[in-house]
C-alpha cells in the first residue's frame, strides 16, 4: 500500500553568533587540514552522469508514471527513460529524490526535445548559484567536499540538486556526483549545505566544481509546510572552535494525519564568513496531536574552520499505514 506523506517546515534558519555555556574542550584528530577550491569551471568540462548498465528505454512521446522499485535512484530512473535529470526533478517538484519510498509514482516527461512545461503544469526552473567548493581532508584519506546554497529568489524552492565534479590540475573531471537538498524545502532567504564524501583522495586532486542540476519553485508552501515551534534551551560552542551543540525541542504547532511523525533536523555549523564548514542531521519519531515534541541535542564537528555560529532547520513528515 502507497504511503502518503505531509512534510512541515522550520521556514527559518537560527543563527546564534554568541557562545554560551562552554563544554570542555575537545581535540578533534583530523591532522593538518587544508582547503581547496575552484570558483569557476573550466569552459570545456561538460559532467554528465555515468550511464548504468541496462539499457535505457526508448522516451515515450507523453508523460507517463513510473512506479519507484527497491533500490532504484532518481537519476538511474532518468537515464532508463532517455531524459534528463533536471526534467525528471521539474515534472516532480514535491519529490525529495534523497528519500524514494518504494511503490512512490513519478511523472516521466517527454522525449529530449519536448518541454516539461509543454506537457505538464509544473513551475519553470530557477536560476541559484552555488557558492565555491571547499575540500577537506578527513580521517581514513577519506575526502568532505561542501558547497552551499543560499535561496535569493524572493520565493521557497524545492527539488534542489546540484552536480558537485572533482577536478584535476588541467581542469579535467575525475568523478562527480550528484547531492540533493538535506531538507524538502530551501526558505527564501535561507542556506542549506550540499555535500559529497569521498572514500579517499582521487588521483591528481586539485580542486572541485559544482553546478545546479535542478531547483523549482515550491508549491502552495503555507498549507504543504506549516511551522513548527522551535524551543531552544542551549546553544555551546567549544574554546577552540572544533565543535557545536544545540540543545531543546521541537513541536508541533497543529495536527497532522497519519499514525506517528518522522523528523529530521539539521544543524549547520558556520565560520565568521558565513559559509558551513559542517552539519549534522538527526531523526526521530513525534506524535501527530498539536503540541508533540520530540527533544533534541545535537553536536556537530567543524571539517577544518573554527565555528562561530550554528543554524538549525526541522522538517516532520507523517507516516501513514
Amino acid at each position: 500500500m502507497l504511503t502518503k506523506k505531509w512534510t512541515f517546515l522550520v521556514a527559518s534558519v537560527l543563527l546564534i553568533a554568541a557562545c554560551q555555556a562552554e563544554p570542555p574542550e575537545v581535540t578533534v584528530a583530523t591532522g593538518t587540514l587544508r582547503s581547496f577550491s575552484t570558483a569557476t569551471m573550466p569552459a570545456d568540462i561538460e559532467p554528465m552522469l555515468t550511464p548504468l548498465a541496462d539499457t535505457p528505454v526508448v522516451p515515450t512521446a507523453t508523460p507517463f508514471l513510473h512506479t519507484i522499485a527497491e533500490g532504484e535512484t532518481m537519476s538511474g530512473i532518468a537515464w532508463r527513460y532517455g531524459v534528463s535529470l533536471d526534467d525528471l526533478l521539474i515534472a516532480n517538484p514535491g519529490v525529495d529524490p534523497g528519500f524514494l519510498t518504494i511503490g512512490q509514482t513519478l511523472i516521466i516527461p517527454g522525449p529530449e526535445g519536448s518541454t516539461v512545461s509543454g506537457l505538464l503544469p509544473t513551475p519553470t526552473p530557477v536560476s541559484i548559484q552555488p557558492e565555491p567548493v571547499q575540500c577537506y581532508p578527513a580521517p581514513s584519506d577519506a575526502m568532505w567536499c561542501i558547497t552551499q546554497v543560499e535561496n535569493d529568489t524572493g520565493t521557497p524552492l524545492e527539488g534542489v540538486s546540484l552536480m558537485i565534479a572533482i577536478l584535476d590540475e588541467e581542469g579535467s573531471v575525475l568523478e562527480q556526483h550528484a547531492v540533493y537538498s538535506p531538507l524538502d524545502i530551501l526558505s527564501d532567504g535561507g542556506t542549506m549545505p550540499f555535500a559529497v564524501l569521498l572514500d579517499e583522495v582521487p588521483d591528481g586532486f586539485a580542486g572541485a566544481y559544482a553546478r545546479v542540476l535542478g531547483a523549482v519553485p515550491a508549491q502552495a508552501v503555507e498549507e504543504r509546510y506549516p511551522q513548527l515551534n522551535m524551543n531552544e534551551e542551549a546553544v555551546s560552542i567549544s574554546a577552540d572552535g572544533a565543535r557545536a551543540e544545540w540543545r531543546g525541542s521541537i513541536a508541533l504547532q497543529t495536527n497532522i494525519p497519519g499514525e506517528s511523525g518522522a523528523l529530521r533536523a539539521l544543524l549547520m555549523a558556520f565560520n565568521q564568513d558565513g559559509d558551513i564548514v559542517g552539519f549534522r542531521i538527526v531523526e526521530g519519531e513525534i506524535g501527530v496531536s498539536a503540541g508533540s515534541q520530540m527533544d533534541i541535542q545535537i553536536m556537530v564537528f567543524s571539517l577544518s574552520p573554527r565555528i562561530e555560529s550554528v543554524g538549525i532547520l526541522a522538517e516532520v513528515e507523517s507516516q501513514s499505514p
